[in-house]
């Protein structure tokens, strides 16, 4: 993590989507100077990860305690959506977001590509979610399918999967 691939993560923020618990909008930050956007930034990290953020290590963090994160990792606010065309009185009608706060969110984009080789050197290729140029699309399909077939046809589930 540094601050070029957080100042990098800023530029690539989207426009115009909600802020998070902090209240500030990735437009607000992106309008300020690179200098400002540095300060913000740096004044951020070493609040809540503490001064030294960018020299220290892999071992200097070990989040296995959730009581060592930083307090604004911790925090998100769930809102639900309303799918497009569905009744307002239906519960299942919307679909859960969170919004978290702005450092965490550029946190995740400057650290998501070294994670992603990470996760592609240790999954296997039966591992859909998770995994470069895999979809859980296909196999959640199947099951829906399969789901709808034994329904229709008073068939337990379990004697149409053939392992």
């Amino acid at each position: 993590l540094t601050m070029d691939k957080l100042l990098e993560a800023l530029r690539r923020a989207a426009s115009g989507k909600a802020p998070g618990p902090d209240r500030l909008p990735a437009d607000l930050l992106k309008a300020l100077s690179e200098d400002a956007q540095r300060d913000y930034l740096q004044s951020l990290l070493d609040s809540t990860l503490g001064p030294g953020w960018e020299q220290a290590s892999p071992d200097d963090y070990s989040f296995t305690d959730s009581n060592q994160w930083p307090n604004v990792f911790m925090l998100v606010h769930i809102a639900l959506l309303v799918k497009p065309g569905a009744p307002l009185d239906v519960l299942n009608a919307r679909r859960p977001i969170g919004l978290a706060c702005r450092p965490v969110i550029l946190t995740q984009v400057a650290v998501e590509p070294a994670l992603a080789m990470l996760v592609d050197a240790f999954v296997g290729d039966s591992q859909f979610a998770f995994k470069a140029g895999h979809t859980t699309h296909m196999p959640v399909s199947i099951i829906l399918s399969l789901m709808s077939r034994a329904h229709s046809t008073k068939t337990p589930l379990l004697s149409l999967i053939h392992i």
